[in-house]
């Protein structure tokens, strides 16, 4: 990745060249969940790795010093579901805009595009200084018209094994969104993608909640809860905050007791922010009722981007709704991590792993956060803005897009 000039947040220290690193990122607060870290601690990088991290290391060791006193280093951030991929479907995002620009390293791509174009996606993606990974659309041609599912002849098992063979391992898990088209095809389509799923030993996310308003005992509610009962450990829940018809929880509080049995199976929660399948109400009560997300999503798209902002914005919610810092921070790293399937390579700051890192502020301040169609806002005395990235030991700037501005009080 090319690596553009530091933040002016930063002053960076240069030193002789014989020293014993490259670079110590200095005098900041590590959280690293995956190493069950949360202290004041400085990171020595060598040759792109993680040399050390401990309290108080030298910094007359290191070619280069950076300190980032009151500042969080974390692992380099994950969006685990987004639709980084410009002009593909119409109505995404540049790779850079939701990555590394925004402070994100690595982006999944949820289901952009299916067997018939993921070679196209591919090759768009190729460039991207962002590094991604993809859950390939159980529909052939992915999202580039909607409903992309509406007749069995919309997917091909067999083309899409042939895909997912031959992308050597960029393509870790299979999407399907569980929509009221899919639901009245004369075949359970869901299953089927579940067992496609399986058979090539990837884990399947659904997406629940339709678009439409919700009507007193709906019917797509009984669809979607048989949909969740499909999934089992690993599998993921997209929009499972959702407050249309489809999602897990009722307008008075209500939540399906199909959510708690598949968290017990391993179930992964993704909030998968976007439009219009979140809602901060929806949101809160989960957060009361014990079901934080596993993982914190942005399904960040061109249609989404007034409300969901961005990756750091959307961490800055649920840190204002009371989810812990260091919770907010496992899931959109080790947690994302885990559930692209990861692990070794992502999501933590052990020794030896690639330099992918990210610097994070915690800025003071009052702060409105709106949820998108749903129509409900919350207030927070803090946001988290990105400042400094490191891919692979290489330091570049970066911002939070669409900054919040404060909120002006009377």
């Amino acid at each position: 990745m090319p690596c553009r000039q530091p933040c002016r947040y930063f002053r960076v220290i240069r030193q002789r060249s014989d020293r014993l690193y490259d670079i110590i990122i200095k005098d900041g607060h590590v959280i690293d969940p995956a190493s069950n870290i949360n202290e004041k601690a400085d990171v020595a990088i060598e040759n792109g790795r993680i040399a050390r991290v401990q309290k108080d290391i030298d910094s007359t060791d290191a070619r280069a010093v950076y300190p980032v006193p009151g500042k969080y280093i974390v692992p380099g951030l994950i969006d685990a579901h987004c639709h980084p991929v410009g002009d593909f479907t119409g109505h995404a995002v540049p790779a850079d805009e939701a990555g590394v620009d925004a402070g994100v390293l690595l982006v999944n791509d949820a289901g952009s595009s299916g067997s018939a174009n993921f070679h196209v996606l591919r090759s768009l993606l190729r460039n991207s200084r962002t590094s991604v990974s993809y859950f390939i659309n159980f529909a052939s041609c992915g999202l580039i018209r909607l409903p992309e599912i509406a007749s069995v002849h919309d997917f091909n098992v067999e083309q899409l094994k042939e895909v997912v063979g031959a992308a050597g391992g960029m393509i870790r898990g299979v999407k399907i969104r569980a929509m009221e088209a899919v639901s009245r095809i004369d075949m359970d389509v869901v299953a089927l993608a579940k067992k496609t799923a399986e058979e090539l030993r990837l884990p399947l996310m659904i997406h629940i909640g339709e678009f439409r308003q919700r009507k007193d005992n709906d019917p797509f509610d009984v669809y979607s809860r048989n949909v969740v009962s499909l999934l089992g450990k690993g599998d993921i829940i997209s929009h499972y905050m959702s407050w249309r018809p489809g999602g897990m929880v009722l307008e008075d509080g209500t939540i399906f007791p199909e959510l708690e049995q598949a968290k017990k199976r391993g179930v992964i929660l993704d909030c998968s922010h976007g439009r219009n399948n979140f809602s901060l109400k929806v949101a809160q009560t989960l957060l009361d009722n014990g079901f934080p997300p596993d993982i914190i999503t942005t399904d960040l798209s061109s249609l989404g981007r007034e409300h969901v902002q961005s990756l750091a914005v959307t961490m800055s919610k649920f840190l204002a709704m009371g989810m812990p810092l260091k919770e907010v921070i496992a899931a959109v790293t080790i947690n994302a991590a885990n559930a692209l399937s990861l692990s070794e390579t992502w999501g933590s700051l052990k020794v030896g792993r690639s330099a992918n890192i990210t610097i994070l502020d915690k800025v003071d301040g009052n702060y409105r956060f709106f949820d998108g169609s749903a129509g409900n806002s919350i207030t927070g005395n803090a946001l988290l803005e990105p400042r400094l990235i490191f891919v692979e030991g290489k330091p570049a700037s970066c911002r939070s897009f669409y900054h919040l501005p404060q909120e002006t009080l009377s």
